[in-house]
């Protein structure tokens, strides 16, 4: 990230990173509280750590719960966790987060305790603090990077979601990064997915058949089935058990990435010459 290997850092740095430049909002917010803390404390913690102005850090949570559908924000902060609906416990991880102004934001897939009006309040607060983040003098800091250097510089906060469905993923993402038994296999802008995804699996997911001469219907997917010993290894496709145009050396081996268009596959099926024909 910003030219930083992550994955090569030191464990005093890498607590460091994940301290001061990225912020998490987990799939289950009540096990990230302190059930002792009031969810005030659990929300100023890092801003108040960070010798930034709890003050306006404070009024910000306010508004930010506000829009991200909490009914009642002030009263949220005098509560504790075991006192909060989970749908509210999961607006306040995600304020948490923001106050400490990362770099990167990771949004996990709530639990399905969440409700729906909390989730879309939510994505679109997100949006909001993407673009005021990235326009200058768009927000006011409240101090919160002091400890790493100050206030973010350019671009904006990035954030990643991790989504159990496709569909979501497209309709609010820019870019999209299909996972497969923990691995990449396609990944393109949004667009390019929907319109015209060229791995198995991607094509599963949206219902729609393989782009090759061999018109086989995929099958539903549902369930992991077990792994062979390759894919134990890792060393094949980890979609090769449930693939209907899978060739024997998917099974042995993971393909590069083919760039086509918007986007790039790790399947043998997509030649390069098809990059960019569909």
């Amino acid at each position: 990230m910003d030219g930083t290997d992550v994955r090569a850092l030191a464990d005093d740095d890498l607590r460091a990173y994940r301290r001061d430049q990225v912020g998490l909002i987990p799939s289950e917010p009540r096990r990230a509280m302190n059930p002792v803390q009031r969810v005030a404390e659990y929300l100023l913690e890092g801003v108040r750590a960070a010798g930034g102005d709890v003050r306006t850090a404070r009024a910000r949570a306010v508004q930010w719960l506000g829009e991200g559908g909490v009914a009642d924000p002030k009263r949220l902060m005098r509560q504790h966790p075991f006192q909060v609906f989970e749908s509210e416990l999961w607006v306040a991880t995600v304020v948490e987060a923001l106050l400490r102004e990362p770099d990167l934001l990771l949004v996990d897939v709530p639990s399905a305790e969440v409700e729906s009006g909390p989730r879309a309040a939510v994505a679109a607060l997100l949006d909001q603090v993407r673009l005021d983040s990235a326009r200058p003098g768009g927000a006011q800091s409240c101090g919160a990077r002091a400890r790493s250097g100050g206030a973010q510089s350019g671009g904006g906060v990035g954030v990643l979601r991790v989504f159990a469905d496709l569909e979501p993923a497209l309709a609010v993402c820019d870019r999209v990064v299909v996972m497969c038994g923990g691995r990449s296999v396609e990944a393109g802008n949004a667009e390019t997915l929907r319109r015209a995804a060229r791995h198995p699996y991607t094509r599963a997911l949206l219902g729609v058949p393989p782009p090759h001469d061999r018109r086989i219907e995929p099958e539903a997917v549902v369930g992991e089935p077990a792994p062979s010993a390759a894919e134990a290894a890792g060393l094949g496709c980890p979609y090769v058990a449930r693939c209907p145009i899978a060739i024997e050396r998917c099974v042995d081996e993971m393909p590069e990435p083919v760039r086509y268009g918007g986007g790039e596959a790790r399947c043998f099926r997509v030649a390069p010459e098809e990059e960019g024909s569909r």
